[in-house]
């Protein structure tokens, strides 16, 4: 909707002072696997439930079903998301967990 996306852009520009020290705390946090961290910087989105469940719950709804044909192939598949749809209630990787994926992390 037009409001959330007006706040979502005004959020956004409030944020550019400390963009790049997040985005490094968000990287690294990535590259430990240190998946409380990364849950920890979704905690802003989940002061806003309508903009959480846009940017996750419905997002990751509707990949589902592409993400589970091109993974049940026997084709070599790499899928690449963002750091923060493989954590938090509404995680890509549950989705998929639920859906029978057994997941393994590679480091």
């Amino acid at each position: 909707p037009p409001a959330l996306q007006k706040r979502l852009l005004l959020d956004s520009l409030a944020q550019l002072p400390t963009l790049p020290t997040e985005l490094e705390a968000i990287v690294a946090a990535w590259r430990d696997g240190d998946l409380s961290a990364l849950t920890a910087q979704q905690d802003g989105i989940g002061e806003a439930p309508e903009l959480h469940r846009a940017l996750f719950a419905e997002r990751h709804a509707r990949w589902l079903p592409r993400l589970e044909q091109v993974l049940a192939s026997t084709t070599p598949t790499l899928v690449v998301v963002g750091a923060q749809h493989l954590v938090g209630p509404d995680s890509l990787l549950l989705a998929l967990e639920r859906a029978g994926f057994t997941l393994v992390r590679v480091e």
